[in-house]
């Protein structure tokens, strides 16, 4: 609604034949898009989480409930949709929360327009905390236990990301169409095995899985 810059992007990327555009939001200003003729070539993608991470930590941006309905709205319009559970953060009631957050997803939006959905436990560069911890003083998560991955980020130990991802795509499963690609950003093939029991490369990479759900 600033720029205008998002109808020249979906109108772009609609003559486009080899690739597709995602945009990314935790806001509900979507009127731009409507009347577009996006060719099935924009993906309008919304970042979601807990209700009470949405409510505490996600300060200024759009509710659990006007998101889903910015997101029905574009499924009307004939938008691909997508959806991202990260960051995904350890917090008293997490499994209650997250499921919540998952039946009312598909229960405003339909199964058969999500492209894909993907999953990401929280992790950051160590500098982070400090800086997070100046501007934002009320937050609390960064001080859980953490350790630090091959990569430089400071992550949860394995079990609890495991136990995390599990209980998510438990509830995923439940309802998300066949062609939906729920995946993992930024973890490794370990987890990805103990997890959905295969690793990227077995499904011919992330790219191809992606490529296969959004077709």
């Amino acid at each position: 609604s600033l720029t205008h810059l998002s109808p020249r992007l979906v109108q772009y990327m609609a003559r486009q034949r080899n690739a597709v555009l995602e945009l990314k939001t935790k806001s509900v200003s979507v009127a731009n898009l409507q009347g577009l003729d996006h060719g099935g070539r924009t993906v309008v993608a919304w970042s979601l989480n807990s209700p009470a991470i949405m409510s505490r930590e996600e300060i200024r941006t759009a509710t659990l409930e006007e998101r889903l309905q910015a997101a029905a709205r574009c499924a009307e319009w004939g938008y691909r949709l997508a959806f991202h559970f990260d960051p995904i953060i350890f917090h008293e009631g997490w499994q209650e929360g997250y499921a919540y957050t998952i039946q009312r997803l598909f229960a405003m939006v339909p199964a058969e327009a999500i492209a894909w959905i993907s999953m990401g436990a929280l992790r950051y560069l160590p500098p982070l905390k400090q800086i997070a911890g100046e501007r934002f003083p009320a937050s609390r998560f960064f001080y859980q236990e953490f350790i630090d991955g091959l990569d430089g980020k400071r992550r949860y130990i394995r079990p609890q990301r495991v136990a995390m991802y599990r209980h998510l795509l438990d509830n995923l499963r439940r309802y998300a169409h066949p062609r939906t690609c729920i995946y993992f950003c930024m973890e490794n093939d370990t987890i990805w095995r103990e997890v959905f029991g295969y690793t990227p490369e077995e499904q011919g990479g992330l790219p191809v899985m992606l490529d296969r759900a959004v077709r």
